[in-house]
């Protein structure tokens, strides 16, 4: 599954650039009634345990153009915020911070935190279960076309018995006008 999640993200948005302002500190949260909530990583992790709701972790630096694209295009779209409202928790974690986080009763930088859960470019986008367990880490951006797809088939337990591929399939002859 995550070589196919991989493969159909790097494919999707070759040649896409474009520039935002940079996204919020992990200290500083979107209270943007409009938007998608921000959390730190370690209240995500409490609020996805006591709600039942996927985390999903945006890993970025300042200094990442395609993270700022990602948090304009991608975390902007109201189809992608709408979702994200219902059914999931968003945390950001600047991968260049010395701030403190505990996770798995270990206690990490931001920075340290990334390494551990191998990302090594930005941005990277984290999918986790409520439980705090990491499911996939998906490098690199990912348009809003490709990333609404991925958070369904996480969030609805797709792929405990079915192939990214797939359902990439139907997804597509359900939503004909939402392809990447």
């Amino acid at each position: 599954m995550k070589q196919t999640l991989i493969a159909l993200v790097t494919i999707a948005f070759v040649g896409t650039l474009a520039f935002s302002m940079p996204g919020p500190t992990s200290k500083t949260f979107n209270e943007d009634k409009d938007g998608i909530k921000w959390h730190t990583f370690e209240q995500a992790l409490a609020l996805g345990k006591k709600e039942n709701k996927m985390i999903v972790v945006d890993f970025y630096t300042d200094w990442c153009t395609w993270c700022k694209t990602m948090d304009k295009e991608t975390y902007g779209n109201p189809e992608v915020i709408r979702f994200a409202k219902e059914k999931l928790i968003f945390a950001k974690v600047n991968a260049e911070s010395s701030e403190k986080v505990t996770y798995k009763g270990m206690q990490f930088t931001y920075s340290q935190l990334a390494r551990a859960f191998k990302v090594k470019g930005y941005p990277a986008t984290l999918f986790m279960l409520p439980n705090g367990d990491a499911l996939d880490l998906v490098p690199g951006y990912i348009p809003p076309e490709t990333f609404l797809p991925i958070m369904n088939f996480l969030e609805g337990g797709h792929y405990k018995n079915t192939s990214f591929e797939k359902f990439m399939n139907e997804w597509k002859k359900k939503n004909p006008g939402n392809e990447s």
